[in-house]
């Protein structure tokens, strides 16, 4: 009968891909090797990944179970030859125009290690990498950097000497498009605007002399002083379009164990400046038992007219 003829047929495709699939495992199973326990150390995973803003470029960080990791840099698309091999890099950016990428360079475990006995802080390093041409800048002990939104300039911080107890430290801007650098003291704080042609840098030096708010203008080089005092700035502000900037100022008040703050806040600070200060102590509305705080950040709103702290 020719229904059962089918049936054999049907019975034949079905049981034709469980036999390859029982060969396959068969001989993946010839070509595994053992492993053994100390080559669990060599296992590989990557933490963390960044992406180039025109999606050219990727930047991934390989950890080991045990040992020393590294970063790749890597064109997307190219080969094992387009892959940039940095060991001990962390912390990967793009500049916004893709034309460059920075990280930060460690120490081996065995180095910080023997650091740690000697009772020394290890500090990084920062690799510049320019895309086009594969060439890679370092910057001796730097522990955070920014690049601007717009791609031209390069923040780099460096590390608070030994003994200092003031929060300044040594700033490099550096120019990307000339490669010139720039030497700023005693930053505790620094911020680009959104549109990468100003920034904020809040100086803390010792025994508080200088103290302030300095606002650069990066393509003319002006620099304007904001404010100083002998008092401690925090909490750099920018609003969303750049036009705007606020901070911090510590301020004493007797009735409580700890600082109160003024509110300084800056607008149009491309055109006809309006600084205006917020001092509790000068408002007889203000709450007695509450005080100006520091570690909940401002916030500007989106039309520029209010301040949230």
């Amino acid at each position: 009968p020719k229904s059962l003829a089918l049936m054999k047929r049907f019975l034949k495709w079905l049981t034709r891909p469980i036999v390859i699939l029982v060969l396959s495992t068969s001989v993946a199973t010839a070509q595994k090797q053992q492993l053994e326990p100390e080559g669990y150390g060599q296992w590989q995973y990557i933490t963390t990944s960044e992406l180039s803003a025109d999606g050219n470029w990727f930047a991934y960080n390989i950890s080991l179970v045990d040992g020393d990791g590294w970063l790749n840099i890597k064109k997307v698309g190219s080969d094992s030859s387009g892959t940039h091999k940095f060991m001990h890099g962390s912390r990967p950016s793009f500049s916004n125009d893709n034309e460059w990428a920075a990280f930060l360079i460690g120490v081996s475990e065995d180095k910080a290690e023997e650091q740690k006995k000697q009772k020394k802080r290890p500090q990084n390093k920062l690799g510049l990498m320019k895309l086009s041409t594969a060439e890679v800048d370092t910057f001796q002990k730097v522990q955070s950097y920014d690049f601007s939104d717009n791609g031209r300039y390069l923040a780099m911080q460096k590390y608070k000497a030994e003994g200092v107890e003031s929060a300044g430290t040594d700033l490099i801007l550096r120019d990307l498009s000339t490669g010139s650098n720039q030497l700023i003291g005693n930053v505790a704080e620094f911020a680009f605007n959104d549109s990468g042609n100003k920034l904020a840098v809040l100086l803390d030096a010792s025994e508080e002399l200088g103290n302030g708010v300095h606002l650069y203008d990066l393509p003319s080089g002006k620099v304007t002083v904001l404010d100083s005092d002998n008092t401690s700035y925090k909490e750099l502000t920018w609003n969303e379009d750049g036009t705007g900037l606020a901070f911090l100022t510590e301020s004493e008040n007797e009735d409580f164990q700890d600082p109160t703050h003024k509110i300084h806040a800056y607008r149009n600070l491309s055109g006809s400046t309006q600084k205006l200060v917020f001092d509790q102590q000068a408002f007889t509305s203000y709450p007695d038992s509450m005080r100006v705080v520091d570690y909940r950040s401002l916030q500007w709103s989106e039309d520029n007219n209010t301040l949230f702290f």
